[in-house]
């Protein structure tokens, strides 16, 4: 009997869709995934990145109204014009 457990084969799918960059659920990632994402920098470069307003980043209200959630979120777009803005072209 499974009792509402989940079978193995559908966890391992849905952490794969949460993983997933490309993914239409995945519209904002933490410092730690940012820093994955852009090629292994570290949190704390992406963290001053976002001191220095180079990355923007979601405030999500916090449970009292007023309050924002502490937790640093980046929205993949604002990650990718980031990218963008900072890409060079190499000369040939």
């Amino acid at each position: 009997m499974n009792r509402g457990r989940r079978t193995p084969s559908v966890a391992v799918e849905q952490a794969t869709v949460a993983t997933d960059i490309t993914s239409a659920q995945t519209i904002c990632v933490d410092t730690r995934r940012a820093a994955e994402i852009l090629g292994g920098v570290s949190q704390w470069t992406v963290r001053a990145w976002i001191a220095n307003a180079d990355v923007a980043v979601v405030k999500l209200p916090g449970v009292r109204r007023g309050e924002t959630s502490r937790r640093v979120l980046i929205a993949i777009d604002d990650l990718k014009a980031f990218v963008l803005r900072h890409r060079e072209v190499a000369d040939v």
